[in-house]
């Protein structure tokens, strides 16, 4: 069974219905992943509740011994070895039965209590081996009393004891480790941890992430010199610098070699093993003869390192060696689990920076546009004047020549003249529409009002007719169906069409024809402007009315690029659509629908 299939029936299982099936007390426990000997309440049934008068609310997520741990051994001391005989058994996944007292319920302190411990649970033909069965009865005293020698079992008694003092500790640093406590807080709690534990003369707990020290933690026990001395800061440094470098050179040498992992190193006697020559000067300054160290080691990477000091030579135990390895193994994840934050930290930070940043650079672009635009209004608007004088002054040397001459020529270059003065005026108001479509607070919105629409398009081919003869460029139309009141913005229409006539006469071939169609539909009105130009090569087609575009063969033909992207945004705006199909060498047809809004 894989872990998602072991995951999927465990969540299947009606652990309520299970222990309430049994007739006595009865509790399921769940053993944890990282300590299996470390065992938590899952469920009680509704007669461990009322036996021992708690809920089963009250117990869940509690140890499975929550109500041993008051038992005076002083006073029941063949209960010693029953309570330990159970520890035993539930290490070695065996099952166990033994009688208690439970000085905690009086009305069971004259009786003893037998419990029954089953390992394992059985479930669609899978045993689940991390979860547990304890089952209770109450029993005479003069039944079970019965006589022990405690000589007989003192060594297996006192065995027992360590693996209960090591069980709850264990028990208190898993606890310590899951909470929010700060990574530095932890190692201090720790260190204070293992030094009462080994009863050494040393603990040092420290990280070393990229050859770079986040924290330091030395607890000395009296009389011991300690490393870090706050007075002598810089030389402490290189000391510990000097301590953590050898220790992941020793591992480095003599650790695993197939895969990276924490390691323990108990040495008994550093005197006498030539390894250590380098560092002589140190153990001798700090009283060094033995240490047990181990380095913590997260996803291949040497990231810390627990170091145990004794001043004379000692014999390390080989629960003390497993006991240390299962607390790396829980700490190095504390440890990861601090430079995750601190780098989330980091980049939080940074990217707030950078959107800090950002919005100021756009600020700054916003401003600097809303500067230029006013500036390009105020400059095309001071255009409009001189230009106006100049027609003036045109109109009134055509009236001059008319009155003493009848030669045409002065009057066609007087046409040209005005022809040039609505191209600049037609440029001008391009750019201030531009600049007002660009500028946030000059969003430009439609004036909706009736006007006659076949007067206009007439106006326009009228307006742009010396354009066109000069290539003797004719202008024909098909406007006679449509219908003189329309309603929509008359200054967008105006611009419309106007710059679809102008570019139409602007690309096309000398004595050719210009078509204006025109369809009338219930809401709109379909209008169509046809050149024999020189077209719109194909790869160009996507990219016309995007702002300053030209297409590829149009460098020849004055022009900005920014007509049609206006005129995209009025048709937008009027609720219109645009089509244009092009063929080069052939001419260009642009279709467009008009939204007559008197329908609405």
């Amino acid at each position: 069974m894989n872990y998602l299939e072991k995951i999927s029936l465990e969540n299947s299982i009606d652990f309520k219905h299970i222990v309430d099936s049994y007739k006595q007390p009865a509790i399921i426990c769940r053993s944890s992943d990282k300590i299996p000997s470390l065992l938590y309440i899952i469920v009680a049934n509704h007669k461990f509740c009322t036996t021992f008068k708690v809920s089963n609310k009250s117990v869940v997520n509690k140890s499975y011994d929550f109500f041993y741990e008051n038992i005076d051994f002083d006073e029941f001391p063949e209960e010693r070895i029953e309570y330990s005989r159970l520890l035993s058994s539930i290490q070695e996944r065996k099952k166990c039965e033994i009688t208690l007292h439970l000085p905690n319920y009086n009305r069971y302190h004259k009786n003893k209590i037998n419990i029954k411990y089953l390992p394992g649970l059985a479930e669609n033909n899978f045993k689940l081996d991390n979860y547990h069965i304890f089952l209770y009865n109450k029993i005479s005293v003069s039944k079970t009393d019965t006589k022990t020698n405690p000589r007989a079992n003192i060594a297996l008694l006192r065995s027992l004891e360590r693996t209960l003092r090591t069980e709850r500790l264990l028990r208190d640093v898993s606890n310590l480790i899951i909470t929010n406590t700060t990574i530095h807080l932890l190692a201090q709690k720790l260190s204070l941890i293992l030094l009462n534990y080994f009863k050494c003369d040393r603990c040092l707990i420290y990280d070393c992430e990229n050859n770079k020290q986040n924290f330091f933690i030395e607890t000395c026990a009296d009389e011991t010199k300690p490393i870090y001395n706050k007075r002598k800061y810089y030389n402490s440094l290189k000391v510990i610098k000097r301590l953590i470098k050898f220790q992941n050179d020793f591992y480095c040498r003599f650790g695993p070699k197939e895969a990276k992992k924490s390691f323990v190193f108990a040495i008994q006697n550093i005197r006498e093993d030539s390894n250590f020559s380098d560092m002589e000067d140190f153990f001798d300054e700090y009283k060094i003869n033995s240490q047990i160290v181990v380095n913590i080691i997260f996803n291949g990477t040497i990231i810390g390192g627990i170091c145990i000091h004794q001043s004379l030579p000692r014999h390390w135990l080989n629960e003390e060696i497993e006991f240390l390895e299962i607390i790396t193994e829980q700490f190095s994840i504390a440890i990861d689990r601090f430079y995750s934050i601190k780098k989330l930290t980091i980049s939080n930070v940074s990217l707030l920076d950078t959107k800090n940043k950002l919005e100021n650079s756009l600020a700054h672009e916003k401003e600097m546009r809303k500067i230029q635009n006013e500036f390009i209004a105020l400059v095309s608007h001071e255009f409009k004047t001189p230009l106006q004088v100049i027609d003036s002054a045109r109109e009134l040397i055509v009236r001059k020549i008319k009155a003493i001459t009848t030669d045409s020529s002065l009057l066609n270059y007087c046409s040209k003249i005005h022809s040039g003065i609505q191209r600049v005026n037609s440029l001008i108001s391009s750019t201030l529409n531009l600049a007002r479509i660009e500028s946030n607070k000059g969003q430009i919105k439609p004036e909706i009002i009736d006007f006659d629409i076949q007067k206009m398009i007439l106006d326009i081919i009228e307006k742009n007719i010396n354009f066109a003869m000069q290539k003797n460029v004719k202008i024909v139309n098909n406007i006679a169906k449509l219908s003189p009141d329309f309603c929509s913005d008359p200054k967008m229409f105006d611009h419309v069409i106007n710059n679809i006539v102008v570019n139409a006469i602007k690309y096309s071939n000398r004595d050719s024809v210009i078509k204006i169609n025109a369809k009338k539909f219930a809401n709109y009105i379909l209008l169509s402007i046809i050149d024999n130009g020189i077209g719109i090569p194909k790869q160009d087609l996507k990219n016309i009315g995007n702002k300053f575009f030209r297409a590829t063969n149009t460098i020849s033909v004055a022009g900005t690029g920014i007509g049609i992207y206006i005129s995209k945004h009025f048709i937008d705006l009027l609720d219109g659509k645009i089509s244009i199909k092009s063929q080069e060498g052939i001419g260009t047809r642009v279709a467009i629908l008009f939204k007559d809004n008197k329908h609405k």
